[in-house]
């Protein structure tokens, strides 16, 4: 988020161009970082370099183009809850758990239905088999418009984000 606010407010380009691979994370902090890049003023593209999975396919359709080289990938799975020791918990504990992931899974399903071609059985059917998926289907889906390999434009600023 910093990089990319960093060349909006020094204008260095009209379009930010990210190459992406990323395994995912935290549910929340994607679907934070998918409404930051949405909400940026600026052509924003994104181009899977190697696999996008979990909730960075949601992070991946911030962008209104959408590119993967031919051999990457795409994974979708449920939402999943990490318990870091052994924990006990109160009845109304469970219950807000479970409510977080259903609202998460919602959120998730709604913002790639909205922004690809699958539908909300797809996605739902995605979450419960765990499946990775190539760029024929992600192509066929709508996920990406095109299957090309990574190319840099010329004369636009780059830089390396990690994170």
């Amino acid at each position: 988020m910093g990089a990319c606010a960093e060349i909006v407010a020094k204008k260095l380009a009209k379009n930010i161009y990210l190459l992406f691979s990323s395994t995912g994370g935290s549910v929340e902090h994607g679907i934070t970082l998918y409404n930051y890049l949405r909400a940026l003023p600026c052509g924003l593209v994104m181009h899977n370099i190697g696999s996008v999975q979990s909730v960075a396919t949601v992070i991946f359709h911030a962008a209104d183009i959408r590119y993967a080289v031919p051999h990457s990938t795409f994974m979708f799975h449920g939402i999943q809850w990490q318990f870091h020791a052994p924990t006990a918990l109160t009845h109304t504990q469970v219950e807000e758990i479970k409510s977080g992931f259903v609202h998460s899974e919602n959120r998730f399903a709604a913002i790639v239905c909205g922004r690809c071609k699958l539908t909300e059985p797809e996605v739902r059917a995605l979450f419960v088999k765990g499946e990775t998926k190539d760029t024929a289907f992600a192509l066929d889906k709508g996920i990406i418009g095109e299957i090309r390999e990574m190319k840099v434009p010329v004369n636009e600023p780059f830089a390396s984000v990690s994170g």
